[in-house]
């Protein structure tokens, strides 16, 4: 029958105020409005759902009213529960849950009573979560074991139960019941035997009625009328399912002889029993009586969900407005918060401006007068530095003028020996020996007329190098032909005096050594700028080259010795040169 799952429904939300009712005198605390908090203690346990919830959402909008706000709303989730405005109920819940000082006691509740919605809405995944998290927070130790687990278990059951699963829906039931009779919760012990009849199937109507009668006297036992009431509404029905009308007859009179108040709902289920059993026993009359009883009360507790769902709306929309004024008033006083905030700081600048000006002139007039006795104090070192730097200018061109002097002499000297040599190695010796110091006078006019070297200046490599190859080609009686690619960059003289001498040492041992095929010398010299290193390579077409000359020839030995002194490498295959050198550092 169908009927069976609007029992269920009813008798599970019905359950859970009687658990609300049992525990709020530990919930709300010792306040001068805790007269209207046992007012709607009083009208939940009496099943005036509409006053409770007007009651609560009153209590919710007085602002002298802060204490326990949030067991306020999980009772009147509950009752939203009860009064089937699932929607508000779920939005409720929602709200509750987003809290993050919600404590895990007040989550299970909620927990419960959103599942218990998901149930009847048929969203049995989503109610299912709701069970699995209420699971965790006790198997975690968030919270002791306390009546909310019994509700737990037997929630569980039913939806096993629903989800056709009846093993283990029997199983928790049978757990709900014995954790009930352990502890004495009543409800919870009376609940899990109405759901151990519900399992049971349809074709055992007597072990489920078994069942009943048990839950019955649990709720006999500990005087709950309205337990009472709502087992005698199941047994009636469950003797209708087996067609023993006269005792279904019975128990329906009980709930109507001692149902003194009422709620729509429940009253609207009795009387629609009522006509179906006078149908049943041929009391078309009275059967037709109890049918428009039923509708009248059925109408009656529509009307009234209509109207506790307009209230909830307008509830809600002064909530919305007050939240709305509340944050006007808090931007206007964060307005002017920030302005004062603003001024302050402004003056605090100002103030911090001020002093720091103050500083700075201070320091502005410390730092003038020590410039200016720098100032002075340079102002005589660069005196004696200007005399200084004459004194070595005069120098250095007198000694460039003796080293030119010298060097004339030198070779003045080397020729008269030449003359008077009578050997041949010994002219071709002293011949080699002025072409050096001719070269090497080349180099140091080409470093004089180019660059100060005292005081560091640069040289070009591209005119410096292509001067010297002129002048040493120049002196020589050869045919030569040149090629030369020089990058355009400046070295310090400390660079270009040793590179000038390696090339002097290479195009004079090419002018001496290369035998030509053609009698035509060809000389081919590049150098390139690698940032920190110079590359030159130099290489001319003799068909060979004396080998045994590469290391006793004495202008090997300059340039090996040029190399050094730069820190450099020197590859050599043949007549073909690679050298490597670094620059030396400008100062």
């Amino acid at each position: 029958m169908k009927v069976f799952p609007t029992i269920l429904s009813f008798l599970l939300l019905w359950s859970c105020f009687k658990a609300i009712g049992q525990d709020k005198t530990a919930i709300l605390p010792e306040d001068p409005l805790i007269s209207q908090v046992k007012v709607i203690d009083s009208l939940s346990l009496t099943i005036d759902r509409s006053i409770a919830i007007d009651s609560i959402n009153a209590l919710l909008q007085d602002k002298s009213f802060q204490l326990a706000k949030t067991d306020l709303k999980i009772l009147k989730l509950k009752l939203l529960v009860d009064v089937a405005l699932y929607d508000e109920a779920i939005l409720l819940s929602i709200e509750l849950l987003e809290k993050s000082t919600i404590e895990p006691e007040q989550q299970v509740k909620v927990l419960l009573q959103r599942a218990l919605v998901y149930e009847i809405q048929e969203e049995m995944v989503l109610s299912k979560k709701d069970l699995n998290r209420v699971e965790r927070i006790y198997e975690n130790g968030e919270l002791d074991r306390n009546e909310d687990y019994g509700e737990f278990l037997y929630r569980s059951a039913s939806w096993y139960r629903v989800n056709d699963r009846h093993n283990e829906a029997r199983r928790l039931a049978m757990g709900a019941f014995n954790y009930g009779k352990q502890f004495d919760y009543k409800n919870v012990t009376a609940t899990s035997l109405l759901v151990l009849g519900l399992i049971t199937p349809s074709d055992s109507v007597q072990k489920m009625r078994e069942y009943f009668t048990k839950s019955l006297q649990e709720y006999k036992r500990h005087g709950d009328e309205q337990g009472i009431r709502n087992m005698y509404y199941l047994l009636a029905s469950s003797y209708m399912m087996d067609d023993q009308v006269e005792m279904a007859r019975t128990y329906n009179d009980s709930i109507n002889k001692e149902y003194t108040f009422g709620q729509s709902y429940v009253m609207s289920s009795v009387y629609k029993q009522q006509s179906e059993i006078e149908e049943q026993l041929g009391m078309q009359q009275q059967a037709l009586e109890s049918y428009k009883l039923y509708k009248l009360s059925d109408d009656e507790y529509k009307q009234r969900a209509r109207d506790i769902r307009t209230k909830e709306l307008e509830y809600q929309f002064a909530v919305e407005e007050t939240v709305l004024r509340n944050q006007k008033l808090q931007e206007q006083l964060d307005d002017r918060d920030r302005s004062f905030n603003r001024l302050l700081l402004l003056l605090g600048f100002l103030i911090i401006f001020l002093l720091l000006t103050g500083l700075f002139l201070f320091w502005i007039y410390r730092k003038n007068n020590k410039i200016k006795e720098q100032n002075d104090s340079i102002s005589a070192i660069n005196l004696d530095l200007s005399k200084t730097i004459k004194r070595k200018d005069f120098l250095l061109k007198e000694v460039n003028h003796r080293v030119k002097n010298n060097l004339a002499f030198i070779q003045s000297l080397i020729g008269f020996q030449i003359d008077e040599a009578t050997q041949q190695e010994t002219t071709r010796n002293l011949t080699g020996l002025n072409n050096r110091i001719q070269a090497m006078s080349i180099v140091h006019e080409r470093l004089i007329h180019r660059t100060d070297v005292a005081s560091g200046d640069t040289v070009k490599i591209k005119s410096y190098l292509d001067d010297m190859i002129d002048a040493l080609l120049q002196m020589s009686n050869k045919k030569v032909q040149s090629s030369t690619d020089f990058e355009d960059f400046e070295v310090n003289a400390q660079t270009a005096l040793p590179l000038g001498i390696i090339m002097n040492e290479l195009i004079t041992n090419s002018l001496k050594h290369a035998q030509p095929i053609d009698n035509k010398l060809k000389i081919h010299v590049t150098v390139t700028d690698f940032e920190e290193y110079v590359v030159l390579t130099y290489r001319d077409n003799g068909v060979e080259f004396l080998e045994k000359q590469s290391e006793d020839h004495l202008g090997l030995f300059i340039v090996r010795s040029m190399a050094r002194q730069l820190k450099g490498k020197v590859q050599r295959e043949q007549s073909s040169f690679v050298i490597r050198l670094k620059k030396k550092s400008f100062r």
